[in-house]
């Protein structure tokens, strides 16, 4: 492989699994969003920089000698200007490909935050740059990260889901996925290579939290409850961590839009792209089981 690839958003779940994969055979900078306080601990092959999506003159730097770019923003109201930031940088740098995370159903459902990342899209695919477009649903992991202190601490998670079914995916296969699509470009040349097609990624299945809560208990071995909190007190969450008002609109609608099946979705592109099927739910309860168990002094 001789790309020189550049991954923004290297710190997070699906960008660390891209980095990590990559540094196998590539030249690849991950780009963590400014200050990275992990500096000391990154190691390996991989060349870190940090940026700042707000300004330009961080991403020139990073965008520096790159064939192809990765681009992964935060999910907040910045995240267009942010994006056309990125794509600027990669033009005035003569990226020769671009890939965008995106989500599921960009647009077209979830309110808000799914219009953000349906104008991100345009501005990525109004560039001169070819670029691929992945769409992931939600992540297996957010199990680990978003639910896990409170299954720790409490046996249970709690979410405004309702009886919503989503067809959550493993991080690691949104990453699979971005590979296989800069690892096909690399080949083929940028010419032949190009692929400027739209994947819906998911999970080969749509399952309910309740359902979810089964498989926790029944894998870890140990009860674990799903709580729907319901739609206003989760809103009501949100204004209390300080969020700011656009981002609580956008989240409760998006949750709103999960509460009724707008994400229940399973989609052929992953096992079309990769040629392997989705990891399933439970095969990833059972990898992680050690970190999903409830502390044995548990409010339950």
């Amino acid at each position: 492989m001789s790309s020189h690839i550049l991954v923004t958003g290297a710190s997070g779940r699906a960008g660390t699994e891209m980095v990590r994969q990559l540094a196998a055979g590539a030249s690849v900078r991950g780009a963590v969003h400014y200050p990275d306080h992990d500096a000391e601990g990154r190691v390996g092959r991989v060349d870190f920089v940090e940026v700042d999506f707000d300004r330009p003159d961080t991403l020139d730097t990073a965008f520096r000698g790159i064939d192809q770019a990765v681009l992964i923003t935060p999910e907040e109201p910045e995240m267009v200007a942010q994006t056309r930031n990125l794509v600027q940088a990669a033009e005035r740098a003569g990226v020769g490909h671009l890939v965008r995370v995106s989500f599921l159903h960009s647009g077209t459902a979830g309110g808000p935050l799914l219009d953000w990342h349906r104008e991100a899209e345009e501005v990525v695919r109004e560039s001169a740059i070819p670029a691929t477009i992945l769409r992931p649903n939600s992540y297996m992991q957010n199990f680990l990260t978003m639910y896990g202190p409170s299954i720790f601490v409490r046996g249970a998670f709690f979410t405004p889901m309702g009886g919503g079914r989503i067809s959550y995916i493993d991080a690691r296969d949104v990453a699979d996925a971005a590979v296989k699509v800069l690892l096909r470009a690399d080949r083929d040349g940028r010419e032949s290579g190009r692929d400027e097609r739209i994947y819906s990624l998911t999970g080969p299945q749509s399952l309910p939290h309740d359902e979810i809560a089964a498989i926790l208990t029944r894998v870890v071995g140990q009860p674990i409850r799903y709580v729907d909190v319901g739609q206003d007190e989760a809103c009501v969450a949100l204004r209390r961590r300080g969020a700011s008002e656009q981002l609580v609109e956008a989240l409760c609608e998006l949750w709103l839009a999960m509460r009724h099946d707008e994400f229940a979705t399973t989609a052929g592109d992953f096992e079309e792209l990769t040629g392997r099927p989705p990891r399933g739910f439970e095969d990833f309860v059972r990898e992680h089981a050690g970190e999903l168990r409830v502390s044995p002094t548990a409010r339950t």
